[in-house]
């Protein structure tokens, strides 16, 4: 791992030019072992260097978090802890995603949904959105940028039918 961890710091260094750089690590929970080994002398020689090294890990137990802490605990690095988005965090996400001035653009039931099924995690606020959008059950007002409206989607037998806003109905064979 020595030899490989040499490698991709040198690596960082020469595509620096002696300016900094920045190496994010995504999900490292999810690393295998070889990783972390390289990830870890990566940790242990960076300290001079024009190199910042940004990672995230779940807080559940990993060995990437207990590398994340050994590190700190050496002096290595420095933990930040995200806390969960609160309830208006989540509503101004929300929002933004859709490109909305504010979460009074937003159903509230969608604003809600999301809030709780998300438990303030910004990735499944994300996620979840994408999926009510992707499924229909979100979708942009008749006015081209106007507010948006949810849908509720229903499957009788036969047939399908989606209730879209409150004046328009449509309905098709299956």
């Amino acid at each position: 791992m020595v030899i490989l961890g040499e490698a991709v710091l040198r690596l960082l260094m020469a595509a620096g030019r002696g300016q900094g750089q920045l190496l994010l690590l995504e999900d490292l929970h999810d690393a295998d072992p070889e990783t972390l080994g390289v990830l870890e002398y990566l940790v242990d020689n960076l300290e001079y260097s024009p190199v910042l090294l940004l990672a995230t890990i779940r807080t559940d137990f990993s060995d990437a978090l207990d590398l994340a802490q050994s590190a700190r605990r050496r002096g290595a690095a420095t933990l930040v802890e995200l806390p969960p988005l609160t309830r208006p965090q989540a509503h101004e996400m929300i929002a933004a995603q859709l490109g909305a001035d504010g979460p009074e653009q937003v159903p509230t039931e969608v604003l809600e949904r999301l809030w709780e099924d998300s438990s303030g995690s910004p990735y499944l606020v994300e996620e979840l959105l994408q999926s009510m959008i992707g499924a229909g059950t979100l979708v942009r007002g008749r006015r081209a940028g106007g507010p948006w409206a949810t849908c509720a989607v229903t499957f009788p037998p036969r047939w399908r039918v989606a209730f879209c806003g409150a004046s328009t109905a449509s309905a098709r064979r299956a």
